[in-house]
């Protein structure tokens, strides 16, 4: 499956992301003794992690429909290219 470098480049995106949305709380210890500014820093990584999957769905979707593939398919390609490399 021919997979473009920004299918890749969304999907690696995404996973940064998130990668720093699990790191935070370890980082922060218990949420009860976060500052405003952590649980600030907390919810913005949140955010930055939706919109980062969200944009990948949608140009997976995108290629998907333009090339006639299974979105399902794509989706798992560029998921496999990208953990690969």
């Amino acid at each position: 499956m021919d997979l473009s470098d920004e299918l890749k480049d969304r999907e690696r995106t995404a996973i940064a992301a998130f990668e720093r949305v699990r790191a935070l709380p370890a980082e922060y210890g218990p949420t009860a003794e976060w500052t405003d500014e952590q649980r600030a820093a907390v919810s913005e990584a949140w955010e930055q992690w939706r919109t980062a999957a969200q944009d990948a769905h949608l140009a997976i979707t995108a290629h998907a429909t333009a090339t006639g593939q299974n979105r399902y398919e794509v989706e798992m390609a560029v998921k496999r290219a990208v953990r690969r490399a």
